[in-house]
């Protein structure tokens, strides 16, 4: 530091007294002295900076060694947790032989506690319910796809070098998918059909061509795609939500084809479903052998235990939101004659459909879901059905589809934006006649005129004309005993119940196995029948008469369904899929499907309420 002070002045003299000018030496004493003496108060300037600065060195010097102590410390405490067995609340095996008591604390978020209470502990050990919760604490907070990721531009042409099989990635999607050619698809013409008009032979193949795409990654990659869509507004809320999805169902059935080239992409006509009078939610659709479990978690079925990006696959059918599509429905959009009077009104109804099936069909990763591809495939059969009608009943109006592209303001959706994820397209390419011309058609829906497409899955109702899905349960009763509806009694027979302490019979002034029947027969503790059928259905649903045994089994079903998935952690992310104003939810709940069945197999209007009646041995009144 001597040396340093010393240099320093010998530079300052140099450059402040001496000057190289020779008119120099002609300066007074009384200068000199002055500039010597401001060149000796910045020199103990520059000192007195040196001694503050020695003393935040001495002060810094102090803090590391105290902050050593600490890492020292800290280190001696990581090497007792090292050498010790640490345990968490969960026991996961470890290291055969390990066995400890010590546990590691953390903070949880209030996600964790709010699990934990609503979590029936009655059918959930503590252990189980502190994984469940746990897993919503991770779910919830695990880090979202990026939206502008270029990654997620899958779907696109490209010359890049094709990877292995083991190591699919974006490019290789983007690179077998997409031609250059868009106008021809790479695996040829496919036809599709209604899900349930599958062989068996084909359905099989269907879902092995589903779980290859699942387990190889491209399933969660169109995922994202269509969560991007979302994100950034191109795919949903304006005129290309029809052609976006058309381009997109596309190049998911392309997928596919490449795993199997005799499969094509089916479509779910959920009005079949919507038909069933005891409700959507009792469909054979929601068995092992079709779209597997409706209710929480998806652990059963072609599907089981599907992960996507943030949560497992989940489905909350039948929950009194949303509602399936009805054929009311499709006639009222089909009386329009251009595509920007229906797509709005179509796309909203498409929103009941995912709302009704709820979990991640609800949600921005609803694509995770393969219900979402069939149920889309459905959707633009429709619009493909209207596109049609534009050619014939409205030709008056010339209009030619392919260039029928709705006027919009909305930058995403303008008909020369590019496609969010499939930007080799813009968003009027999605109307162009080359898809139905070339890549697809679809094939009749299942009608009573094609019989049904001659599915075992399905009926006609010859009183309404409609087809409808058979329901998931067998209702044949296991007794051969009659559970007759009598024909209802004269008002002024229907007396008021006598008080429960009143209203004992004594053993053998009655028939137990007819009162077990009918326990509306004269002479048992019931006393007089209800009046209506109405009447009669409630007193077997409060369990005042007994139900028929194979209702009861259903109704026990169905109440199982619902409390297990009462146990499985919520979704990560609310709700996207907003409702129509205009339509109704659909309240033929999981809860009430016991009731709607009994209700409608009493009054026996239809084929169908009159099978149900059938299989509970209901005997109608003579009339």
């Amino acid at each position: 530091m001597k040396n340093t002070l010393c240099g320093l002045a010998i530079f300052v003299l140099i450059n402040g007294i001496v000057s190289p000018n020779p008119k120099d030496d002609v300066i007074t004493t009384g200068r000199r002295k002055n500039r010597l003496l401001q060149i000796t108060k910045q020199l103990d300037d520059l000192v007195s900076l040196v001694e503050e600065m020695k003393k935040d060195k001495d002060k810094c010097c102090s803090t590391i060694s105290d902050m050593n102590g600490d890492v020292r410390q800290l280190n001696n405490k990581i090497n007792d947790l090292d050498s010790a067995c640490i345990k968490a609340d969960v026991d996961i095996a470890g290291e055969e032989g390990k066995h400890c008591d010590s546990k590691i604390q953390i903070d949880a978020p209030s996600d964790f506690h709010d699990c934990l209470d609503k979590v029936d502990h009655n059918r959930m050990s503590d252990i189980d319910a502190n994984i469940w919760c746990l897993r919503v604490v991770l779910w919830r907070y695990v880090k979202p796809s990026n939206p502008d990721s270029d990654d997620l531009d899958i779907l696109q042409e490209g010359d890049e070098e094709v990877p292995s099989r083991s190591k699919r990635n974006a490019r290789f999607i983007r690179r077998r998918l997409a031609p250059r050619n868009i106008t021809q698809p790479r695996t040829g013409f496919r036809i599709r059909k209604e899900y349930r008009a599958l062989t068996l032979d084909e359905r099989q193949r269907y879902h092995n061509a589903l779980t290859t795409l699942y387990q190889d990654g491209t399933l969660e990659c169109f995922a994202l795609i269509h969560q991007m869509g979302i994100q950034r507004k191109g795919a949903h809320g304006g005129p290309a939500f029809l052609p976006w999805h058309r381009a997109f169902l596309s190049m998911y059935e392309e997928a596919l084809r490449q795993v199997d080239p005799t499969v094509s992409l089916p479509y779910w006509d959920s009005s079949i479903d919507n038909n069933i009078e005891a409700g959507p939610g009792l469909s054979v659709i929601w068995d092992d052998e079709h779209f597997g479990q409706g209710t929480g978690i998806v652990d059963s079925g072609p599907f089981a235990n599907w992960l996507t990006p943030t949560n497992p696959l989940r489905r909350d059918i039948a929950r009194g939101v949303g509602s399936l599509i009805r054929q009311s429905k499709i006639d009222n959009v089909m009386q329009y004659g251009r595509l920007e009077e229906f797509d709005t009104r179509w796309e909203l109804a498409h929103n009941n459909v995912h709302r009704w099936v709820g979990g991640t069909m609800s949600r921005s990763l609803s694509a995770s879901d393969p219900i979402f591809y069939m149920h889309h495939a459905f959707i633009d059969y429709q619009w493909e059905q209207f596109r049609k009608r534009q050619l014939t009943d409205c030709a008056y109006l010339n209009i030619d589809p392919q260039y029928d592209y709705p006027h919009t303001t909305d930058e995403h959706h303008l008909p020369d934006t590019r496609m969010d994820g499939m930007r080799f397209l813009v968003n009027k390419d999605g109307i162009a006649n080359f898809w139905t011309e070339n890549w697809y058609q679809y094939e009749d829906r299942p009608s009573c005129s094609n019989n049904c497409s001659n599915s075992p899955d399905m009926f006609c109702d010859q009183a309404r004309q409609l087809c409808v899905g058979h329901i998931r349960f067998d209702l044949r009763a296991s007794s051969n005993k009659e559970m007759a509806i009598e024909e209802p009694r004269a008002e002024a027979m229907m007396i008021e119940r006598p008080p429960p302490e009143t209203e004992y019979v004594e053993e053998q002034q009655f028939d137990k196995e007819v009162c077990r029947i009918d326990p509306y027969t004269d002479g048992c503790p019931l006393g007089p029948q209800p009046r209506t059928n109405a009447a009669r259905v409630q007193s077997m649903i409060i369990g005042e008469q007994a139900m028929p045994p194979g209702l009861s089994n259903m109704n026990q079903a169905l109440r199982s369904e619902m409390t297990e998935a009462e146990d499985f952690p919520p979704e990560s992310e609310p709700v996207f899929f907003q409702s129509a104003p205009d339509e109704p939810n659909d309240q033929r709940t999981m809860e009430n499907g016991a009731l709607n069945i009994l209700t409608a197999a009493v009054e026996a209007k239809t084929t169908e309420a009159k099978s149900y009646a059938k299989d509970l041995e209901i005997v109608q009144p003579k009339m």
